[in-house]
């Protein structure tokens, strides 16, 4: 949590005319004004940043440029200058870059007339002018780009940074870069190719470019989704297309999020790169790759465990896994690791275990007395945290009214300033931990009042004519985790040692 401030001083050339018409020196004019204002309202000086420039661009202003970079790191809780033009007075693209900055940051803009807290719409507003006429120069930038972009493609450039798997960039004479065949990898995606035309599924071909220990583009292993990307790629066939995954903003759940699905209508034009794949052998890969899709399934609708992803075997810590059992009536529950000694156990046993072991929890849970605890102790650290407060206040101004007096040179009047700061920001610091612990003893004392309802409703709803994926659901609402053990085989002992330990989910703490 940053507790200082930052002073900017501009001496523009409209600033020098004024001078030399006898007017004064702008800067100390201008820092006698924000001293008196960092004093009046006690806020702590780490820096004087000064800067006598004659362009307005902030490329020809070095100090702005240093004051930006620390904006940016969070390394100040405000600025003070003597209006907000001595920030950004260039042209529209430095006012969005100055605006962004601090923005992102949250760094206050303390002027003599107001405080602009650039996180919120009304203080945003005095910069609008300038991030419009910034947007409206960025959008022609951008249309130019875009334009050149398009030529370059349609004359069968390569643009992106880098080269599809199984090429390599390579610079072409005068202007641009296209793409060129590099082995061994040319001759995988020939193999994969030849492979999925001959009826190979993009799964085995996965596990058998695996097999024969081929790394795949990421130097890893083969996925099917890395092959299939691969089926796909027009770039083999010589072509280039002109935008596979264009960028398209969507809104969900009231959030904006950038998506890049595949665009299968894009235009495709001739490349200046040599295909690895024969044109027709592409086409056709297409046309079987359209013909076998078959749309997936929804997970929900697949959902056939009613404790999926909560049941965790009590010896390898791995998910137990629901298996079917051939002939049977019933399912049962194994542990998938070679070698452990759980054993199976039939899932509607297992369910049943933890409905039990729920309403014995939720017994217990009625039965307690929550108890109160005492933070007494807590409170009267805050009351000395907040003593302590107003004192460093008092040293803060008595620095101002030092170094007014010359009683303290710049220099010493910093070092005092960012003393003061550091035992601030401590305080505070140290303020926001008593105040979390006191709410989260509050938070905990509700959750276990709130506990007991909300198991209770689960209980009262949970019916084995729901689906499974429904009583997934309810389950997931008041458990964590359950962990199972079962060692003994039924049918070589008589003793069932079938137990399970639940670990509810609104005891934890938020």
């Amino acid at each position: 949590m940053q507790t200082e401030y930052a002073l900017y001083l501009r001496k523009s050339r409209a600033d020098l005319e004024a001078e030399a018409h006898g007017e004064g020196d702008t800067l100390a004019r201008h820092e006698h004004i924000l001293m008196e204002l960092a004093k009046s309202r006690a806020l702590p000086i780490g820096a004087i940043y000064r800067e006598i420039v004659s362009g307005e661009r902030i490329a020809n202003r070095p100090v702005m440029q240093q004051l930006l970079s620390e904006v940016e790191d969070g390394r100040w809780k405000g600025v003070l200058v003597t209006e907000t033009s001595r920030l950004a007075r260039g042209d529209t693209i430095d006012q969005g870059i100055v605006a962004q900055a601090f923005k992102l940051s949250g760094t206050l803009i303390v002027t003599p007339s107001k405080t602009y807290d650039p996180t919120q719409e009304a203080d945003e507003e005095w910069m609008e002018f300038g991030l419009f006429m910034s947007r409206q120069e960025y959008r022609m930038i951008r249309r130019r780009m875009t334009a050149g972009t398009s030529s370059a493609k349609k004359e069968g450039r390569y643009l992106a940074s880098r080269a599809p798997y199984g090429y390599e960039r390579c610079k072409l004479p005068g202007r641009g870069w296209s793409i060129r065949p590099v082995e061994p990898e040319a001759g995988t995606v020939k193999k994969i190719y030849e492979m999925f035309l001959s009826g190979k599924g993009a799964s085995e071909i996965a596990n058998y470019l695996n097999l024969i220990a081929v790394p795949s583009p990421a130097q890893g292993r083969w996925v099917r989704q890395t092959v299939g990307l691969i089926l796909r790629n027009p770039h083999y066939a010589g072509l280039i297309p002109s935008a596979m995954h264009p960028h398209k903003k969507v809104i969900k759940d009231g959030a904006i999020t950038v998506k890049r699905p595949l665009n299968k209508q894009c235009e495709l034009y001739e490349g200046m790169h040599e295909a690895i794949i024969p044109r027709a052998m592409w086409e056709e890969t297409q046309r079987n790759i359209t013909r076998n899709h078959v749309p997936r399934v929804a997970s929900a609708l697949q959902q056939h465990n009613p404790l999926a992803g909560l049941l965790y075997c009590d010896k390898c810590g791995r998910k137990m896994q629901r298996h079917p059992q051939t002939g049977r009536s019933f399912e049962r529950y194994n542990c998938v690791t070679v070698g452990c000694p759980t054993v199976s156990a039939p899932l509607e046993e297992v369910e049943s275990l933890v409905l039990q072991s729920l309403k014995e929890f939720l017994k217990n849970l009625e039965l307690q007395t929550p108890e109160i605890p005492d933070m007494k102790a807590e409170h009267d650290a805050l009351k000395s945290i907040d003593t302590q407060l107003a004192d460093q206040k008092k040293r803060l101004t008595k620095t101002f009214e030092l170094v007014e007096d010359g009683i303290y040179t710049r220099e010493t009047f910093l070092q005092r300033q960012s003393e003061i700061s550091g035992e601030m920001e401590r305080l505070q610091k140290a303020r926001m931990e008593i105040w979390q612990k006191i709410e989260l003893g509050k938070a905990e004392i509700a959750s276990r009042e709130d506990a007991a309802p909300r198991i209770r409703h689960v209980l009262d709803v949970y019916d084995r004519k729901l689906s499974p994926a429904e009583r997934n659901k309810l389950l997931k609402q008041v458990i964590e985790r359950i962990d199972y053990h079962k060692t003994t085989k039924q049918r070589w002992s008589t003793e069932n040692d079938l137990s399970i330990a639940i670990h509810p989910k609104i005891l934890s703490h938020p």
